[in-house]
């Protein structure tokens, strides 16, 4: 076993020291190894924060084909979890009454494929009536019609001509990301 110590352990000093933060980029081919690649999870959470202001749900409610003019504030919720899949983003009515109120988003680091739209429109189908309206959140969109069902709101996201090829803070991708809700007008144009 070995000898209790009959000195006192001199004080260790350490040089000042950085505090890790890290950074997020695109592409980190090349970069430091405290450089992380932007992944959809870190634009879900910039997302949920963006949609609690109440001017992003009302834009949301004003170009929904089901919707009258009233709504109320939604609350923001993670993912959900359903037999189909997971479901990115919950917005649903804080305090239900006789019907339980949601809309679904899906959030997508690039231009979503065909298979990202029917995804969405199937959850929809799965919710049923509690299901009150879904949203793609994407940095683009395809400009097809037959890619753009009626039933689903287009949310594009940019970061404010910040370049995000180059690292960045989370609280600079933060500041600098936007959410924009395409318009009625718009989507007749796309």
């Amino acid at each position: 076993m070995g000898k209790p110590a009959t000195t006192v352990a001199p004080e260790l000093d350490l040089p000042p020291h950085e505090e890790f933060q890290p950074l997020f980029a695109r592409t980190v081919k090349g970069q430091p190894p405290r450089v992380f690649r932007l992944r959809e999870i870190l634009i879900q959470s910039l997302a949920r924060q963006k949609l609690k202001d109440p001017a992003i749900q009302a834009a949301l409610y004003a170009g929904s084909p089901s919707q009258n003019g009233s709504h109320p504030t939604l609350e923001v919720l993670g993912e959900k979890g359903i037999p189909e899949g997971l479901i990115d983003i919950l917005l649903k009515d804080p305090h239900p009454t006789d019907q339980l109120r949601e809309w679904i988003l899906e959030v997508k680091v690039h231009r979503p494929a065909r298979a990202d739209v029917a995804q969405l429109v199937h959850y929809v189908e799965v919710l049923g009536p509690d299901c009150i309206g879904a949203a793609l959140i994407a940095p683009e969109f395809p400009s097809s019609r037959t890619l753009r069902p009626p039933s689903v709101q287009f949310v594009r996201y940019d970061f404010g001509g910040l370049d995000i090829g180059s690292p960045h803070t989370f609280a600079e991708l933060e500041g600098h990301f936007r959410l924009e809700v395409e318009t009625a007008s718009q989507r007749r144009l796309g």
